[in-house]
């Protein structure tokens, strides 16, 4: 129970007489005592987090340094190796009994989710003559494994686990399938799954709820980023875009009582002003007036964060 909520309900209970005061002390010491993690786990924890973090470390070494002496079969072979491992030891530890072994266990099929796609487009890379190919299968394997992963255990990384593979394969698909316009298809394909994907989070389709929002919050604002490259007065249209989206999320937050497009919302203010602005006036004094904006915009953003905090913390209107 929340410490907090038992605290309240502990003093409610002895001004109503159904506890005594030594009662209530009893029962404080008995819930700290039981809140109190073993260090066991944690130090298991920390010691999987070091073991995972020395085994990428060995890999990118082995990768960057002797991977071509490997041979394609033991390319193969290593990259199997490290996806069978972090997917199998993931879905044990997912299994367990603690917080602290799930996480691990969350952390190692996130681990296992790359490099199953990885392993994909590496064997693709042996059998395909275009060199486009790979990723797109790569892609699309990593998606499948994410998807069936958060379907079993939907956790904000495993939710990641999905929304990478799919914005890559994207990517992917605009190189192979398109000879030309491949930024504008990528950037409205972000803008696009960026919206069904907040919408799905904010009517419970996809779970942790903020997860889905940041992830389609960001999707969102890389769009403008991406279309910028292209054309539209050199990119200051989609500049201006960027910001009214900023403005939107901001909107949309306050609206339905949200934190995660509150942040992305300000930070896209601060992000896309300063561009447009510089895109719009050039090499006039529209860059020292663009910094200038952006740090007053930060401050009202700052304020106005402050204000609806309360709001937030009630969890808004609808589910």
């Amino acid at each position: 129970m929340d410490p907090n909520r038992l605290e309240s309900r502990l003093k409610d209970w002895v001004a109503h007489g159904f506890l005594t005061p030594q009662q209530a002390e009893d029962i404080r010491r008995f819930e700290a005592t039981r809140a109190r993690p073993s260090p066991a786990p944690v130090a298991g924890e920390v010691l999987g987090y070091i073991g995972g973090a020395l085994s990428l470390a060995a890999l990118f070494a082995i990768i960057t340094q002797f991977w071509r002496e490997l041979g394609t079969g033991g390319q193969v072979a290593l990259a199997a190796l490290v996806s069978a491992a972090c997917l199998a030891g993931g879905w044990a530890l997912s299994a367990g009994a603690t917080p602290q072994a799930k996480r691990l266990g969350y952390f190692l099929m996130f681990l296992g989710t790359a490099a199953f796609g990885f392993l994909s487009g590496l064997v693709t890379a042996r059998l395909a003559v275009d060199p486009d190919v790979p990723p797109l299968v790569g892609s699309l394997g990593a998606l499948l494994v994410g998807v069936a992963l958060w379907r079993r255990h939907t956790t904000s990384l495993q939710l990641v686990g999905v929304a990478v593979p799919l914005a890559v394969l994207v990517v992917a698909f605009a190189n192979l399938c398109l000879s030309s316009s491949q930024t504008v298809f990528v950037g409205f394909s972000y803008l696009v799954l960026g919206c069904l994907w907040s919408a799905a989070g904010e009517l419970g389709r996809l779970v942790p709820r903020t997860a889905a929002w940041a992830v389609g919050c960001l999707k969102m604002l890389a769009a403008p980023q991406i279309l910028a490259v292209d054309a539209w007065r050199s990119g200051g249209g989609y500049l201006v875009l960027g910001c009214v989206m900023s403005v939107a999320l901001m909107g949309v937050a306050v609206w339905r009582g949200r934190g995660a497009p509150l942040g992305f919302g300000a930070a896209g203010i601060v992000i896309f002003v300063p561009q447009a602005l510089h895109s719009l006036f050039e090499d006039a004094i529209g860059v020292p007036i663009a910094l200038l904006l952006a740090g007053v915009l930060l401050v009202a953003m700052s304020a106005l964060v402050v204000r609806v905090r309360s709001r937030l913390h009630t969890g808004g209107r609808g589910p």
